[in-house]
Parts: C-alpha cells; sequence; structure tokens
C-alpha cells in the first residue's frame, strides 16, 4: 500500500466518521476521550510509515494539543502486513471500539486487556479505582 493512497482514503473515511484533520493527524472527540489516529513516517526510509492510534483521556488531560505525544493509550497498526484500505480502517474502528469510553478502559484494565502502551497518569488512575 501506497502511502499517499492511504493518507487518502483515510482523509476520506474518517471524514465521513467525523473526524478532524490536522496534517497526518486526525481527532474525535465523543464522551470523555477523544480518537487519534496519525500516519508516521520512517526516519529511516521514506516508504516506511506506522499508523498511530490511540485515546487520549480528557478527564486526565484536556489541555494539550492533540498529538500521539500526548496519548494515555496507544498501539500501532502493522502495515507491512499488506492490508488492504479497508482491512486497515477496519482495524482502526475496531481498537477505537474497545476504549472509545473512559468505562471501557476502566473495564478493559480490571480484565487485564489494555494495550502495553499506557501512560504513568492514566495507569495510576486505573490503579486507584475501587
Amino acid at each position: 500500500m501506497e502511502k499517499k493512497e492511504l493518507l487518502e482514503l483515510l482523509t476520506k473515511n474518517f471524514k465521513n466518521d467525523g473526524f478532524f484533520k490536522k496534517n497526518k493527524t486526525w481527532h474525535k472527540a465523543i464522551k470523555d476521550v477523544t480518537l487519534v489516529c496519525d500516519v508516521q513516517v520512517s526516519q529511516w526510509n521514506n516508504n516506511d510509515f506506522y499508523i498511530n492510534i490511540g485515546i487520549i483521556v480528557r478527564k486526565l488531560d484536556d489541555i494539550h494539543p492533540i498529538s500521539t505525544g500526548n496519548l494515555h493509550l496507544w498501539d500501532r497498526i502493522d502495515q507491512k502486513k499488506q492490508l488492504t484500505i479497508d482491512k486497515v480502517y477496519s482495524s482502526i474502528q475496531e481498537w477505537f471500539s474497545h476504549y472509545d469510553t473512559l468505562e471501557k478502559i476502566e473495564t478493559a484494565y480490571k480484565k487485564k486487556q489494555l494495550p502495553s502502551l499506557v501512560r504513568w497518569d492514566l495507569r495510576k488512575y486505573l490503579e486507584n479505582l475501587k
């Protein structure tokens, strides 16, 4: 899959789903979280890129700019599996569906089903749940 093709098709799909775009980052605020996806070009090879997806929990941080550096929970879609754009987009949507509310994140934590990349302040919040 070519990066240009991916960006065009992600932009179309995200726009249809109500996401806003800035550069190569899309975001959408829903309920108590913000969903974020961006395409990151490899620093070693412009033909390689990464699809980063994540969640910002607004209860914990609603003041910083929306970027992958400010995510509370995140993961990466492996584009090297030669996925079609539809499969990439459905993988993103499926991931979002697991963590698109604070309640779902709390449940995933209790079931030990969170992705391995969890920011310290979210982890501390979850650890203090009764």
